[in-house]
């Protein structure tokens, strides 16, 4: 058997329901949601769900060591992915992925393949490019504050796990002994300790099971015909005024959304730091083009 799983808090739920109720009719694996939120935030519940859709609530911060490094942009939940293949522990394997992730078609495929270290991700696009939004440091001087200089880079916003090779590991006891030599220097938090732990014994994959952002609109979906498309930008598809060179994804995500029988909040519609004023100007330049 194997699993989709997905970690988020309060502010994605209905995102990750809908992708949840999409992935469950292109797949016949189970589809396992862990909403993780702050003492006494409420979360809307009941929320889209068949027998194939299993939702946990608060299941995976007691796991998370305290003192880790975090950001508005990468929040302490990102870290909680690593704890729940030992909740989910009946399956063989697992594919966790971001709640920004568009499933194009069933990713079923991607469970046959060989995973000799426990994990297969796809190179982060950024990392390859030389290009991280932030980085004030040359890139080769920051993989090398990391102990990562030569290494292959991955992003982990999709990850093929196998979960019996995971729980051999306290990964709690890692993330306090990496962040207590490396936390000075972390960028990208959980995704630079997997990629220290996994160094250069992960198996890579495909592209098309993590078509990042960076690749959008310039001609690589014909090399790649993606799967899951990976939105990794302040802006995104559910946003007001989303656009880059994939216009139509709005119009499947609201599709998704309707199928879901969700109506997402106006102000989970805005892009953070997106203005009133920008978001109305944005739209209607959109339409006036139409």
């Amino acid at each position: 058997m194997n699993a989709y799983f997905l970690v988020i808090d309060e502010r994605l739920v209905e995102i990750a329901a809908a992708t949840a109720l999409r992935l469950s009719r292109l797949s016949t694996a189970d589809v396992h949601v862990f909403v993780e939120t702050a003492p006494g935030v409420e979360v809307a519940w009941p929320l889209p769900a068949n027998d194939r859709i299993i939702w946990h609530h608060n299941r995976l911060q007691n796991d998370l060591p305290s003192g880790l490094p975090s950001s508005r942009k990468w929040p302490s939940i990102v870290y909680l992915r690593v704890f729940a293949p030992a909740v989910l522990h009946s399956y063989n394997r697992l594919l966790y992925i971001d709640a920004d992730i568009y499933p194009t078609r069933t990713p079923d495929l991607v469970f046959d393949t060989p995973l000799p270290a426990g994990i297969g991700a796809v190179h982060d696009i950024g990392v390859a490019r030389g290009a991280i939004p932030g980085l004030k440091v040359p890139l080769d001087s920051w993989l090398t504050s990391l102990d990562l200089a030569g290494a292959r880079y991955f992003n982990s916003g999709v990850l093929l796990i196998d979960p019996e090779m995971w729980r051999a590991y306290d990964f709690a006891a890692l993330l306090k002994a990496y962040y207590r030599d490396y936390g000075a220097y972390a960028q990208m938090f959980d995704q630079d300790f997997l990629n220290h732990l996994f160094r250069d014994r992960w198996t890579e994959l495909s592209p098309c099971w993590n078509f990042q952002a960076p690749l959008f609109g310039q001609g690589f979906d014909r090399l790649f015909d993606p799967v899951l498309m990976h939105f990794m930008e302040t802006r995104r598809p559910w946003h007001f005024g989303y656009d880059n060179g994939v216009g139509q994804m709005s119009r499947l995500y609201n599709e998704m959304f309707e199928e879901a029988g969700l109506v997402l909040p106006l102000d989970r519609r805005q892009a953070p730091g997106q203005k009133t004023t920008r978001r109305l100007r944005d739209t209607l330049r959109r339409g006036l083009a139409r």
